[in-house]
């Protein structure tokens, strides 16, 4: 076996060589770009003193570009909202419920309360009617979730209703939502037939 000697100068100078090739042909590479940047830039008349200060500029307009859009954003969630409690108002339609009640028993008026909208809304019932005293409602669930329903009841001692009277009512409902809104759902018409 041989011994390996150091290395010959011939072969450093070689390598050398080539990376200096290489390294001059980026280099001449680089600056053909950077004159074709140059002159694309006198043409649009962009001077060093212009371009300070541009990047400044161009996040001023990015941040207003994304305050109109997160308006847009709030105008957009407000329209699905109102599309919602239109839908609400279409499949809550309104009918008389009529309660046939026997003399000395007591009368319930029973109807369902829908969340269409995607967040919690409070039920609120308003019950009139043309008997002696204040109605108190119940609600099922008071806190009621987007996408579901709840029982609302109207109960009236039978010692409020006389024999072969027919009483009238109704109730109005409400769902209150985050922020204020309040959506006005379609009153619940009744009438309590007592017999005689």
């Amino acid at each position: 076996m041989g011994e390996s000697g150091p290395p010959r100068q011939r072969d450093a100078d070689g390598k050398v060589q080539t990376i200096r090739g290489r390294a001059l042909e980026l280099l001449a590479d680089a600056s053909v770009h950077a004159e074709r940047i140059h002159e694309a830039a006198a043409r649009l008349g962009l001077t060093p003193d212009l371009v300070d200060g541009l990047g400044d500029h161009l996040y001023e307009a990015v941040v207003a570009q994304l305050d109109v859009a997160s308006k847009i954003l709030e105008r957009s969630q407000a329209i699905a909202d109102r599309l919602f409690d239109l839908g609400a108002r279409q499949l809550d339609a309104s009918r008389l419920m009529r309660i046939d009640v026997a003399p000395g028993r007591p009368a319930h008026v029973r109807f369902v309360v829908r969340n269409t909208a995607p967040g919690t809304a409070s039920v609120e019932v308003d019950a009139t009617w043309d008997g002696d005293g204040a109605l108190a409602p119940r609600v099922g669930r008071p806190q009621l979730a987007g996408g579901r329903e709840t029982a609302v009841e109207i109960a009236i001692d039978g010692d409020r209703l006389r024999a072969g009277r027919i009483y009238a009512g109704s109730a109005e409902l409400r769902l209150c939502y985050e922020g204020g809104r309040k959506l006005a759902l379609r009153r619940h018409d009744f009438e309590i037939w007592v017999a005689e």
